[in-house]
């Protein structure tokens, strides 16, 4: 795990983003499920742009422990997976009513109980003041109910470029994504891709370092490749 650090930039706390949803389960300390708000559940719901395969996402944690300096702490994460729940799936009897309108008259709870959901895996932490950063396991765990939303690409940028304020980096910024092993030794699945994708948002965001990520992303799609040959 990363030890905190300190965003070499000046950053504001960035304004309230729109809603993807509320966390509803969890596999483990990392890894989370997320049910996407519906268009009848708030008045403005999430464009599925903003709750896509290899997104950037936070959450704010509970209260912090004393131990951690009382300090509010917002998980950062990855959206890794994406689950349709539809209640007529297998149902081969005739339906009353075929369109979402005619639903909305007909079957109205059919509509509240579809459902779209995200696996989350955490990444790490951010400080309220979004200066401290720490990349890796968080210590605490996200509760029922928490709020996720998008991250902006300045809130991405900003995880990923502070300093440690010691070794290896001292006072002076620079690129970290120490929770790319953590990542990559996940179970298989989709979390391989996802790393690739969080690899090409990343170096979007920091084009200086563009010939490092690309070394980074070739030699990580090779492993990949030879793994999945066998």
């Amino acid at each position: 795990m990363s030890k905190p650090a300190r965003n070499g930039a000046t950053a504001a706390r960035l304004p309230m983003q729109r809603l993807i949803g509320v966390i509803v389960n969890s596999d483990s300390h990392i890894h989370y499920w997320c049910q996407v708000y519906g268009q009848h559940e708030i008045a403005d719901p999430p464009a599925p742009a903003e709750y896509a395969f290899g997104r950037f996402v936070r959450v704010e944690l509970p209260a912090s422990v004393p131990e951690d300096g009382n300090a509010p702490l917002t998980l950062m994460g990855v959206i890794y997976d994406t689950v349709l729940v539809n209640p007529a799936f297998g149902s081969l009897g005739p339906r009353l009513s075929t369109s979402d309108e005619q639903r909305a008259i007909f079957s109205p709870d059919y509509l509240t109980e579809r459902a779209t959901l995200l696996r989350i895996l955490a990444l790490g932490t951010v400080d309220v003041t979004g200066r401290h950063m720490q990349h890796g396991v968080p210590s605490l765990a996200l509760e029922l109910g928490a709020v996720l939303y998008p991250c902006t690409d300045a809130e991405v940028r900003a995880f990923h470029f502070f300093a440690d304020d010691g070794p290896p980096g001292g006072d002076k910024p620079y690129l970290h994504m120490g929770y790319l092993p953590q990542l990559i030794g996940q179970p298989a699945g989709l979390l391989p891709q996802t790393a690739l994708r969080i690899i090409d948002q990343v170096q979007s965001l920091f084009p200086e370092h563009g010939k490092l990520l690309s070394i980074v992303r070739r030699n990580l799609a090779w492993k990949l490749s030879v793994e999945t040959a066998g």
